[in-house]
């Protein structure tokens, strides 16, 4: 450290302190504990049945932990609540797409973000804004065109895209 240089704290965006998860006899997860910052990147390796789909679940709420405690920015998430990870500002890609094969790019990101009784969608604004992710992250993908026409890696950007649109802090790429 350079002398009279002051030492920044960065407060971690997400904590994972003890988490611990079982399904029977089989222990997914044992005591896991860690950290992350914004900005971080953070790669969690291991073979196949490790456990980290089972962890990167608790985290977006699919699972509620056996033990441990998650917090984003401080705050203690609650637990095997996936809104709750959503509206805090968790964002989760699934191994598997979720995606309808008949709809648009544009129409698969839209989905299930009104309500079933609004009638209005602004889908121009909506589509500026899926342009405007897409160059910032370098996913191109056109929001006109068919999912059932995207190739497989069209189809994973399509997946990422969606996530960031919800204007996630933390995203998880299982």
């Amino acid at each position: 450290m350079v002398p009279n240089q002051k030492k920044i704290k960065m407060n971690p965006l997400l904590e994972v302190n003890q988490v611990s998860k079982s399904f029977g006899t089989l222990i997914a997860n044992n005591n896991i504990s860690f950290s992350i910052s914004q900005g971080e990147i953070l790669a969690v390796l291991g073979e196949n049945g490790a456990g980290k789909t089972t962890l990167m679940n608790i985290i977006f709420g699919h699972y509620l932990p056996d033990e441990g405690t998650i917090k984003l920015k401080g705050t203690k998430m609650r637990s095997g609540d996936t809104k709750a990870a959503i509206k805090s500002g968790i964002g989760m890609v699934h191994q598997h797409f979720t995606l309808a094969e008949n709809l648009s790019v544009l129409e698969n990101i839209l989905i299930g973000r009104n309500p079933l009784w609004s009638w209005t969608l602004n889908s121009s604004t909506a589509e500026k804004k899926v342009i405007e992710i897409s160059k910032q992250f370098g996913l191109k993908i056109n929001p006109q065109e068919r999912v059932s026409e995207l190739s497989v890696g069209e189809k994973q950007r399509l997946e990422i895209i969606k996530t960031l649109y919800s204007n996630c802090n933390l995203v998880i790429l299982d």
